[in-house]
């Protein structure tokens, strides 16, 4: 190649150069970095985020462990059974225990009335009864002191012969409800 041809040569590859940086390689290398920018961005706005969940992670599981304790208070305080017949004689039975435990005497009990709120069975258990006043504290104090959740709804006093209370109450408790399995039709 001659001078002539290089300056030639030179000069097509300046006006290549000159036309191809600004308009085709400039604005490539412009979007390739504005997008590595805006990559590193989205990544440390990720990092940030995932800092902070990394922080409340001791909170979220002071609180999982929280609502679980809560949840095993909640299913104590649950009248057991899987049946509305061991619900009722599960009541009867701690209403006995804990009538004996006060010497308050029991003269009847009528049976457990059951009533359905959404996902919850509240059960009724009425009961006639004779007791002193001393008595009649006790068993309710224990009634309120009971593992199992028992609310005296109702309660009904007279003074009857020798000063003896005599009266009726009504004791509520919570169970969930129970789901019979349907039978299956045999046609």
């Amino acid at each position: 190649m001659n001078e002539r041809e290089k300056r030639g040569l030179i000069f097509v590859l300046l006006m290549f150069g000159v036309y191809f940086v600004p308009f085709m390689i400039y604005p490539a290398v412009s979007q390739w970095v504005e997008s590595t920018y805006d990559n590193v961005q989205q990544r440390k706005a990720q990092v940030k985020r995932l800092q902070r969940l990394i922080g409340k992670d001791q909170e979220w599981r002071q609180e999982h462990t929280r609502i679980k304790e809560r949840e095993q208070t909640v299913e104590a305080a649950l009248l057991p059974g899987n049946s509305q017949n061991l619900i009722a004689t599960y009541l009867q039975d701690s209403l006995r225990t804990e009538a004996g435990k006060a010497k308050l005497k029991i003269r009847s009990l009528e049976i457990a009335e059951f009533s359905q709120l959404r996902h919850w069975l509240l059960v009724s258990q009425s009961l006639r009864f004779q007791a002193s006043s001393q008595q009649l504290y006790d068993f309710t104090s224990a009634l309120n002191a009971h593992p199992t959740l028992f609310k005296v709804v109702i309660l009904n006093v007279q003074v009857g012969r020798k000063n003896q209370l005599e009266g009726s109450l009504t004791v509520t408790g919570i169970s969930h409800v129970i789901i019979e399995p349907q039978a299956d039709d045999a046609s």
